[in-house]
């Protein structure tokens, strides 16, 4: 949580920069590989790490995601998108 916190700010400026697709597709995957690893792992120095990956991708896609909604959603949609992508992240 803490990772995801400190770093959501600072990838959601780069994923401004840099395009927010490239950092949505890379959080997924990553994610995807650090909730592998917690599921697959006995060695309790790998679950560190595999967190902190967990948390800084969660942080890449998030605030891309939501910058995406803002721009492609009209105003009565945007409540909505809103919502379920609050939910996601809750």
């Amino acid at each position: 949580m803490h990772v995801h916190r400190s770093a959501l700010r600072a990838l959601g400026i780069l994923s401004d920069r840099y395009g927010r697709r490239k950092f949505a597709v890379a959080g997924s995957l990553n994610f995807g590989v650090s909730v592998a690893v917690l599921a697959l792992t006995k060695s309790e120095p790998i679950l560190l790490p595999a967190e902190i990956l967990g948390g800084a991708s969660d942080a890449a896609f998030t605030p891309s995601v939501a910058a995406s909604l803002a721009d492609t959603a009209g105003i009565e949609e945007k409540k909505s998108l809103f919502l379920l992508h609050r939910l996601r992240s809750a």
